[in-house]
């Protein structure tokens, strides 16, 4: 008969494996539903990351726009969305 050796593995290394095994598939169960919207998240934060040295760089005016002063808005004050309208239509026209 072969010497058969017999290991004792402690009961807390057990739990610890049961737990994190359970914790696994309540995640992949909790995260399945919701997985569309964590990868546009993940898109969103990759593209906030790439474009934020160029963002920066417009919003430090130092691309010219010929109608930057014609853009207001009613009250008389500068409104950014009509400006990059007027913006972008003067370099297409």
């Amino acid at each position: 008969m072969p010497n058969r050796r017999t290991y004792k593995i402690p009961v807390r290394t057990i739990l610890a494996t049961i737990g994190l095994t359970l914790a696994t598939v309540v995640a992949v169960v909790f995260l399945m539903p919701v997985q569309r919207v964590l990868v546009w998240m993940l898109i969103a934060v990759v593209f906030t990351v790439a474009l934020y040295p160029a963002v920066n760089w417009l919003q430090q005016g130092r691309v010219h726009c010929p109608a930057r002063p014609l853009s207001t808005d009613w009250c008389g004050s500068e409104s950014r969305g009509a400006e990059e309208a007027a913006c972008a239509l003067s370099r297409s026209g």
